[in-house]
């Protein structure tokens, strides 16, 4: 299972950025995927802030049509809960994040609430080398990249 950051569904939104068709490739795959709660936030709050903000400018309404349109090509809808509050613990406990990486940890807990199969991808490389031990994650240009590709 593929859990989604909200860089892929802004990518997905984005058509300016260079991941943006493979973002949009990854939400109409057949492969399973999931977005959480906090996720689909991020992304409303994106892509209505004023482009100057670095954000999208887009209207609210139409924002908030795209965002539940890549809701629905998700198998689910990922919730905070107790397991996945005992993963956040125990990784914060071991990270001790700070700042907005804070917010990130949040992703990291629900992928390790999962198991095994399961995996983050996102546009941030930042967030790869972070976590890469904690969790499988893999940027959208990776994982887009044919087999056998540097």
């Amino acid at each position: 299972m593929l859990v989604l950051d909200s860089t892929v569904l802004i990518a997905a939104m984005d058509m300016a950025r260079s991941s943006h068709l493979a973002a949009r490739d990854i939400l109409s795959s057949d492969v399973e995927k999931a977005v959480t709660t906090q996720t689909m936030r991020e992304t409303l709050a994106v892509a209505t802030r004023p482009v100057a903000a670095n954000g999208l400018g887009i209207a609210f309404g139409d924002a908030w049509r795209s965002i539940t349109t890549m809701r629905m090509a998700c198998d689910r809808l990922l919730h905070e809960s107790e397991k996945w509050w005992a993963a956040y613990a125990a990784l914060a406990n071991d990270i001790q994040p700070t700042g907005r990486t804070i917010y990130d940890l949040g992703q990291v807990a629900h992928v390790r609430s999962l198991g095994t199969s399961a995996k983050l991808i996102t546009d941030d490389e930042g967030l790869c080398t972070r976590y890469r031990g904690h969790i499988e994650v893999v940027t959208v240009a990776d994982y887009t990249k044919p087999a056998g590709a540097p």
